[in-house]
């Protein structure tokens, strides 16, 4: 089975396959090093600071095979990236029906300011890379991927997929995901 889970940055999707892999044993794969790869050769025109969608788009022809390989060749994997829209989830799914499972996570609902609080408090994470940045600069990246999150929303609605509103809780967001992708009774 093939996990892709999918979501604006900072939602929480790298904490949470973290915990996923050492909990259940399943891999996974962060879209974001395909990016990394990218961003060093510059004729390929990738970069980090890309709109999400646009890198999302960039990166399908990429990460639609890698996605499908996963699917029948794996017994388990978790893929997980921002560079993920729900139309692209939607198409792999349709492709391997049962071998595949997606969810995407967002915050279209958070307040910016208590947003900026929780990532702050945060930054001590593995990949945490906010620090580098100023307060006014991380507020102007969280009200963009409100933006994206309500995006993601509508589109999941759109595709007939699972979306969450992430909250200050991670364990329950953890929770509906296990309970989604039936990782345990």
């Amino acid at each position: 089975m093939l996990y892709i889970l999918g979501g604006a940055a900072k939602s929480g999707k790298s904490i949470l396959s973290r915990k996923i892999t050492k909990e259940f044993g399943i891999p996974f794969f962060c879209v974001d090093y395909l990016t990394t790869a990218f961003h060093a050769q510059p004729e390929a025109y990738l970069r980090h600071e890309m709109p999400v969608k646009e890198r999302a788009k960039k990166l399908w022809k990429y990460t639609k095979h890698i996605a499908n390989h996963l699917a029948v060749e794996e017994e388990n994997y978790l893929l997980e990236g921002d560079a993920f829209l729900p139309s692209q989830a939607a198409e792999v799914l349709r492709q391997n029906p049962t071998l595949i499972k997606a969810y995407f996570l967002g915050y279209a609902k958070a307040n910016p300011e208590d947003k900026l609080k929780m990532i702050r408090n945060h930054e001590h994470l593995k990949d945490s890379w906010t620090q580098d940045f100023s307060d006014e600069q991380v507020l102007e990246f969280i009200r963009d991927r409100i933006r994206l999150s309500k995006y993601l929303g509508e589109e999941c609605k759109k595709h007939n997929l699972p979306y969450i509103e992430v909250g200050h809780n991670l364990e329950e967001t953890y929770k509906k995901i296990i309970h989604h992708f039936q990782l345990s009774d």
